[in-house]
This record gives structure tokens, sequence and C-alpha cells, in this order.
């Protein structure tokens, strides 16, 4: 985390902004939060979308159990076998993610399936698709955490905050944001009701609105 602060940091500095607004979606979201924490003068306003906040273990339990939620019978009851076994949530999390099978991962992050296929294809289009969810960086993190952690910190950022998750939102869902937004002294959240993990995809006119809305005002 510490070097993806000073990247930002350079990234500033060679651009010479005096002042600047971010948006970060999911774990860009927590990104923007930490940028906020480590340069208070710096951020004007931020904008987070679905975000994550991978230091609590809730963060884990609430994809899991996203996962039982819109998964078939078989992949529940070996969601559960893995769920009785003595290991840490972190390990059982990342064996989750290696018996599901891509259109359970789009019914998860996704509410409307032609919206899922389409941004398959822009995955794989961008060439991403071969470094897209690899676990690699999560496990740099989850390895070089930062203390405080960032939830305990929520409380000294003042920045004007928006906060947008959609009510379907089973990856970092509705506890995550609500967490955020109950700890940030500034903060407005919105429910978008027809998305999950994507509402810029899932609707796109309502959330460009909504930013251009906060921004300007």
């Amino acid at each position: 985390m510490n070097e993806l602060v000073d990247d930002f940091r350079k990234i500033i500095e060679w651009t010479g902004s005096e002042k600047i607004d971010l948006l970060g979606y999911s774990f860009r979201g927590e990104l923007a939060l930490e940028f906020a924490s480590n340069f208070l003068y710096l951020i004007n306003k931020i904008i987070l979308s679905s975000p994550s906040m991978i230091n609590l273990k809730t963060q884990y339990m609430i994809q899991i159990a996203g996962f039982q939620s819109i998964a078939d019978m078989t992949l529940v009851n070996r969601i559960e076998e893995i769920l009785k076994k003595n290991t840490s949530i972190e390990h059982k999390y990342k064996q989750v993610w290696e018996i599901v099978d891509q259109e359970t991962i789009d019914r998860l992050l996704f509410v409307d399936p032609e919206v899922a296929s389409k941004y398959r294809e822009l995955v794989i289009e961008s060439n991403l698709h071969n470094l897209h969810n690899t676990g690699r960086m999560l496990t740099v993190l989850q390895e070089n955490s930062v203390t405080p952690p960032l939830y305990e910190r929520l409380n000294n950022i003042h920045h004007k905050t928006l906060i947008i998750t959609g009510v379907y939102d089973r990856s970092t869902g509705i506890p995550i944001s609500n967490l955020i937004h109950r700890n940030l002294s500034n903060s407005e959240w919105i429910l978008f009701n027809n998305s999950a993990h994507f509402p810029e995809l899932e609707e796109t006119e309502n959330f460009v609105s909504s930013v251009l809305g906060f921004l300007k005002a």
C-alpha cells in the first residue's frame, strides 16, 4: 500500500496538479481514501463506487455469503465444506474463488447478464483477461498491511465524499459502504436499485448524472 501511495504522490508531482478530485471503484475506492488520508490538502472531492475495505475480515465474509446466495446447490455444499475447515477466513476466501466458475462470478457481480457478457468482452478486448483478478495484489496487500488500518483512520478524512452502491452488490456490499459512510464526517450515500457491483455499467446514465452533479455542487 505504501508503494501505491508513493506512486500517486509522484504522479501528482509530475502533473503539477494543486488540487484533484478522485473517483475510485471497488479497491480503487479504498485506495482513493488512502490517498486522501495521506494527502489531506491535495484532494478536493472523492467519489467511491462500490468501495472495499480489505483489512476487514467482514469483507471476505460478505463475498463468501454473496456466492452462497447465488450459487447452485452443488456449489453451496462445496462452499459449506470449505467453511467447516479450521482455516483462516482469508484462506477460505481463496479456496472459494478457486472453485467458482465464470457464470457464478457474473451472477455475483451483475444483475443484468447482458451487461456481464459485455464486460467480459471488454476485458478480453483490453488484453487484461490474463491479469484480471489473479489475487496476487490482494496477497501482497494482506502480507504488508498498513498500521493502523484504514477503517480506523476514516474519521480523519473530512473531504466531501459521494458513495455509490448497488443494492444487489454481493461483493463489497451495503455493509462496507455503510461503515465507510458512518465514519466519514462529510459523506453522502446513494443506493442504485438496479445494480450489483458495477453501478457505472448497469445504470450508466444515473451514475454519470450523480457524479457530475456531485462535482458541480
